[in-house]
């Protein structure tokens, strides 16, 4: 997918509001913005599940914008799970929310995600992870700015739990992030 837009798109019960990429598929998208879009589960934006790094390449997106989509459950902009593995590069996550965890990005069930060159700012989770949340998936930031994100609960810009989390982050700055209960600007928590 290249120079496209996915707007005021809708998924009343599913995962991926704009897009969803599932079961041993990969997508590259490049250039596209994802705005408006809801999901009634995880991945306002797009939502992938389901595909293992040993039966397709990882999904790469590149120089994208996600602004103003919503999950009802996690991932508020994107949400990668069930193994899949997904690199995003110079993409911004503005203004993005997510219900329970990760207003822009989350992760879980063994996924891979790796932002580099990319922002986050103004996003936010009613629960856990204002623009991140990572449940049992390793996670790489490199040179990613994560602003003005705020969790109901904990992390405000990044939060991590479950035992085979893991999470670099190299070159990131954190600003201005809130969170209630734990970690202003990240948490860890269960063996991570």
């Amino acid at each position: 997918i290249e120079d496209s837009l996915f707007e005021l798109n809708e998924v009343v019960q599913g995962g991926g509001g704009g897009m969803y990429v599932y079961y041993e598929s990969r997508a590259t998208i490049l250039r596209t913005t994802f705005t408006k879009n809801k999901a009634g589960a995880s991945g306002g934006g797009v939502g992938f599940s389901n595909n293992r790094p040993s039966e397709v390449e990882p999904s790469i997106v590149e120089d994208c914008l996600f602004n103003q989509n919503n999950a009802s459950l996690s991932g508020g902009g994107m949400n990668v799970d069930s193994e899949s593995i997904t690199h995003i590069s110079t993409t911004e996550f503005h203004n993005n929310y997510a219900s329970q965890s990760g207003g822009a990005v989350s992760g879980s069930n063994d996924a891979g995600i790796t932002v580099t060159d990319s922002t986050m700012a103004n996003n936010a989770a009613g629960d856990t992870g204002g623009s991140a949340y990572v449940t049992a998936t390793s996670l790489a930031f490199n040179n990613v700015s994560v602003f003005d994100s705020v969790a109901g609960r904990t992390g405000g810009g990044v939060a991590m739990t479950g035992g085979t989390a893991t999470g670099i982050f190299r070159s990131s700055t954190f600003g201005r992030c809130n969170a209630s209960a734990f970690g202003g600007a990240l948490a860890a928590s269960s063996d991570v």
